[in-house]
């Protein structure tokens, strides 16, 4: 079991890190304006306000997790195909969105179900979601050989001379995207769980049933604090995302090893993955969360430094500590508070929290950008006063122990 799902989270995050890390250059190489960039980025938010609710309400009540995950997949795998020859930015920003409507419910469905079959899940889910993030880097250094190969080698495989370019990121996500929707329909059955709520014959609550449920989670007061948090570091996120490959880059890194140098920020990530359960059990729910965001705001230092290369890429092993500690322990942390009837929605709401959060600073990015012009380091000034304050009302505001 915890074999399939651990390829359940490297396939799935191979996707994206397939190409996500080199999306930046890649949209520079084909003339967009920040401006642009930012709302191709943005159209992962726009569609995390409105998929995960939905999906997550048809595996909580209606259709089994694994169908719904192999059906996302196989979506994803037709239109990152396309998106890899589309040079148009209207057309580009539609068929991202439909991307994300499919691939971000297909995440939390994930989770979902590995949390669903794990004996142990505090102990289980971090060596089970380690996976993901193998999966992510391997995605990453399969492109810089794909990019490095010389040209009589890629004429042999492929029987055209063309130059491999960023664009192919998108075709090495499709591939990794038709094998999850094969791997799907090999994982256990996960049927919707029977409701506990009462019967009620009004159309809207019997289709928003599990959705509204989570929502009485907000009652306690940690869950409120860290949904507050979450939702201003997922403003703070894209600057990273849309910023950091063209941060290394004006560094002197050549294109063709941009996802290898991006990879470093995983490395601490797969460590301390392995190592959450315990991590847990020393810090407790509270300290480890609290590390991650002390983690996130020294990388945000050493972004905002942003030289020489030998010092900013080693900060990126920062990442790992901020994904791990905070966002994979509150992944954690929400399942353990969460009813078994509406665990997929509890995830799904996430989702949506971070989706406003990722639409506000992905646009964001795109005047940061044009403010800072060719002074990238500059641009990550924002995110890091807004993170320190965020870790100032999560320490005070945060309770491990419940309300």
């Amino acid at each position: 079991m915890i074999a399939r799902l651990s390829l359940l989270m490297f396939l799935a995050f191979a996707i994206m890190g397939a190409w996500i890390p080199v999306l930046s250059p890649n949209l520079d190489r084909l003339g967009y304006q920040p401006k642009q960039t930012a709302w191709i980025f943005a159209s992962n938010a726009l569609a995390a306000l409105i998929a995960p609710l939905f999906w997550s309400q048809v595996a909580d009540r209606w259709i089994p997790a694994e169908r719904c995950i192999c059906f996302g997949a196989s979506s994803c795998a037709v239109l990152l195909w396309i998106m890899a020859s589309i040079e148009d930015v209207q057309f580009l920003f539609w068929m991202s969105f439909a991307f994300w409507f499919f691939l971000l419910p297909t995440l939390s469905l994930s989770s979902a179900l590995a949390f669903r079959h794990l004996p142990h899940p505090e102990k289980q889910f971090g060596k089970v979601r380690v996976w993901g993030t193998i999966g992510w880097i391997s995605a990453g250094l399969v492109l810089s050989a794909w990019l490095s190969q010389p040209t009589w080698m890629r004429l042999r495989m492929t029987g055209s001379d063309k130059p491999a370019d960023l664009g192919d990121s998108m075709r090495l996500g499709a591939v990794f995207a038709a094998i999850l929707a094969l791997h799907a329909l090999t994982l256990p059955s996960t049927p919707p769980s029977p409701s506990s709520a009462s019967a009620t014959s009004h159309w809207i609550r019997r289709f928003l049933d599990a959705p509204l449920r989570a929502t009485t989670m907000f009652r306690r007061r940690s869950f409120a604090v860290y949904v507050a948090c979450m939702f201003f570091l997922y403003v703070t996120w894209p600057f990273n995302l849309q910023l950091t490959s063209l941060l290394i880059q004006s560094l002197g890194v050549e294109k063709r090893n941009l996802s290898s140098v991006l990879a470093i920020a995983q490395t601490t990530e797969v460590l301390t993955l392995v190592l959450l359960p315990r991590i847990l059990i020393r810090f407790g729910q509270k300290g480890t969360m609290t590390l991650g965001l002390l983690s996130w705001v020294s990388a945000l230092v050493a972004f905002s430094i942003g030289k020489p290369l030998a010092f900013v890429a080693p900060s990126m092993v920062f990442h790992g500590l901020y994904i791990s500690c905070f966002l994979v322990a509150g992944q954690v942390f929400v399942n353990r508070i969460a009813q078994h009837d509406f665990r997929a929605s509890a995830q799904g709401m996430m989702l949506v929290v971070q989706g406003m959060g990722l639409f506000i600073g992905n646009i964001a990015v795109g005047f940061a950008r044009e403010w800072a012009g060719e002074n990238i380091a500059q641009a990550y000034l924002p995110p890091l006063g807004i993170t320190i304050l965020l870790t100032v009302l999560f320490v005070t505001g945060f309770r491990s122990a419940g309300d």
